[in-house]
């Protein structure tokens, strides 16, 4: 039984038991957790102890479930358009999911492995599609490292060239300083005005080099400096 089958079920006609059983159904669904169905116990100093599954039925570990083919899962190009100005107004495209880094503070290195790409013909046909649904005119190439997709060179190019006559825009969010490249910069700016969000971070060298993230200053500045040299591209710094 599929959850998102489970819960239309539950909505239309009920479900017999009522939401614990419906709850039990569901958590047998590989990938499911469901809170409810679990006694955590703690240490008296806080800590956490152990945590053991209410009903046999119910998994005492959760099974992690990874979308392997990205290439042809569903990605909506029907969002809903607000009438309103929001912070997020523009089309996203899926990069890929998963990192390369393997930075020792993020999580997510953890919760996404392995790194699935989508074919630049793919997120190309994904852009042509939510433009045409939506009119918006900017779209941002979303990942947890945009620069890090190994075929953005090419991606940048169909765009620009599929875009160039309509005013769309590309944005790159979630820059790393060190993997920012000018060579996108320029691809990005042939035609319209380029928006470059980089991510700086400046700790201890000694920490730095602890958690992947080492980087010179002298390297800081020069890859901040080449989309400047270029003109005509918005550069939003963060930290």
């Amino acid at each position: 039984m599929n959850l998102s089958i489970s819960i239309k079920l539950k909505k239309a006609k009920g479900f017999p038991g009522g939401k614990e059983a419906f709850l039990r159904k569901v958590a047998q669904i590989p990938g499911t957790y469901c809170p409810a169905l679990y006694d955590v116990e703690y240490t008296e100093q806080g800590d956490f102890k152990s945590i053991t599954p209410r009903f046999e039925e119910v998994p005492a570990a959760v099974e992690k479930r990874i979308v392997e083919d990205v290439e042809n899962v569903f990605y909506p190009t029907k969002p809903v358009v607000p009438f309103l100005d929001i912070v997020h107004d523009r089309a996203v495209l899926e990069l890929f999911r998963g990192c390369t880094r393997g930075c020792r503070f993020c999580q997510m290195v953890c919760y996404t492995v392995p790194v699935r790409e989508k074919t630049p013909e793919r997120l190309l046909q994904i852009a042509k599609d939510t433009i045409a649904n939506t009119g918006y005119n900017e779209i941002s190439l979303m990942s947890l490292s945009s620069a890090d997709y190994s075929k953005l060179p090419e991606l940048v190019d169909m765009l620009m060239e599929e875009f160039k006559d309509k005013q769309v825009s590309v944005s790159l969010p979630s820059l790393r300083i060190d993997s920012f490249s000018i060579d996108i910069a320029k691809r990005c700016n042939k035609y319209v005005r380029v928006v470059l969000p980089l991510r700086l971070k400046r700790v201890h060298s000694a920490c730095a080099m602890l958690s992947t993230k080492a980087l010179a200053k002298k390297t800081y500045w020069q890859r901040v400096q080449m989309p400047l040299n270029l003109g005509g591209i918005q550069l939003n710094c963060t930290s």
